[in-house]
């Protein structure tokens, strides 16, 4: 009797670890599920605002270049406009200035972003299996405890047995060795 409650209790704390585990392991996926969509909308947007930037880009350098060849002409009518072409120009060279540094800045931003993804997503994939690993070695120890709590009832089924059968031996034991006022060569006739 005592081994089987030492192996219920036992069987119940690994059912409650095993429970546990699944719990954790159930949050973990869920977790890896709503990173991944996370990481999958960033990485969606920043596509879409690098190509916006691109294509801006693009259009700065391609009126700086037509500004360039208009004003590189050396006709009289542009020398007059020479001071409005040189702040149009300036303007246009800060805008691509600033297209340059806002496109590098982000593709920086989107490398630390996946960075820090794929580490949090090995540290996720490492608990994942640690627990799997875990959650594998209790139901393996409680499957064994419950298989020793088998063997422990039918060996206690079996005590339980013989002590009855060897009761009931005792009972007629005893009732042939009352005194019924019988001599004991009569009992042993009898």
């Amino acid at each position: 009797s005592t081994k089987i409650d030492q192996k219920s209790a036992a069987s119940a704390k690994l059912k409650e670890e095993v429970a546990t585990l699944q719990r954790e392991l159930a949050a973990l996926a869920a977790s890896q599920m709503e990173m991944d969509s996370i990481r999958a909308e960033e990485k969606k947007v920043f596509a879409a605002n690098k190509a916006d930037m691109e294509q801006g880009l693009e259009g700065v350098k391609m009126a700086l270049k037509v500004l360039h060849d208009y004003y590189a002409k050396g006709d009289k009518a542009h020398t007059a406009q020479t001071g409005t072409s040189t702040g149009v120009i300036g303007m246009l060279e800060v805008v691509k200035s600033d297209f340059d540094r806002t496109v590098k800045e982000t593709e920086k931003e989107e490398q630390k972003a996946k960075e820090a993804y794929l580490e949090l997503k090995t540290q996720t994939g490492k608990s994942l299996a640690e627990n799997r690993v875990a959650k594998e070695e209790y139901e393996s120890a409680l499957n064994d405890a419950e298989g020793e709590d088998t063997e422990n009832f039918e060996a206690l089924e079996a005590a339980v047995n013989t002590l009855d059968s060897a009761i009931g031996e005792l009972l007629s034991l005893h009732q042939a060795c009352i005194d019924t006022g019988m001599s004991v060569e009569e009992r042993n006739e009898a």
